[in-house]
């Protein structure tokens, strides 16, 4: 059970590739360099199921006991063990970030600043802007030149409850070394659980999802940030 394998990608942000198009599944694309060693980086922006708006989040000045681990990483794919205190994230377990302050948004809409493509554009455009400065952690399941499910891994339910897991969460984490401060984006899809088994990763029983937390209210949470 889980992903085939988990790790994080480090390296800067060349640039990126949106697919604003409808489709059932589309990502934006990125492209990283590691010392000279270019990697794609695939980031799931809507859902093939229904409800098909992801949920997201985006933490600037976010600070985590986890962040220390990882300056010290080598650019490129560093593979992470399972597991508390390697440096894999678990969105419930290492308590990353509070489940019920997440927006659902649509991955693309006729406005500015309106979906969750103008949201990760944004940062995305800030961190190539500030070049060598910023580094990009991307966390998810590696492939021969890159990473995807940069996502909530566990919790699914379905077709896709074979990828549950523990310690095997994806997101993204922007690290501005010259001001000392990291921004976090964060993504899970509506129909994962917030409460999972500690061993697999699957839904316990009762558990509310991210569907129900957003149907809970109409507007973001304050304090919340979309973009």
């Amino acid at each position: 059970m889980g992903l085939k394998d988990y790790g994080v990608l480090k390296g800067r942000i060349m640039g990126y590739s949106a697919e604003r198009a409808s489709r059932k599944s589309p990502h934006l694309h990125m492209s990283l360099d590691a010392q000279g060693r270019i990697f794609r980086a695939a980031i799931n922006v809507k859902s093939a199921e229904g409800p098909s708006e992801l949920v997201y989040l985006a933490a600037s000045n976010y600070v985590h006991p986890q962040l220390s681990l990882y300056p010290s990483l080598p650019p490129g794919i560093t593979h992470l063990e399972r597991r508390a205190g390697s440096g894999a994230l678990d969105f419930i377990r290492g308590n990353m970030f509070d489940v019920s302050a997440v927006t659902a948004m649509p991955h693309d809409a006729p406005g500015h600043d309106d979906d969750l493509l103008d949201g990760l554009e944004q940062h995305l455009r800030q961190a190539i802007g500030l070049g060598d400065a910023v580094d990009a952690y991307v966390f998810g399941e590696p492939f021969a030149d890159g990473i995807h499910n940069v996502h909530m891994n566990q919790g699914s339910i379905g077709a896709f409850a074979g990828h549950n897991g523990v310690w095997q969460d994806g997101a993204l984490l922007l690290h501005d070394r010259a001001a000392g401060q990291w921004t976090a984006l964060f993504l899970a899809f509506q129909s994962q659980a917030v409460h999972t088994e500690d061993t697999t990763g699957h839904a316990l029983p009762g558990s509310a999802t991210f569907a129900d937390i957003v149907a809970t209210r109409s507007v973001p949470p304050s304090g919340s940030s979309m973009l």
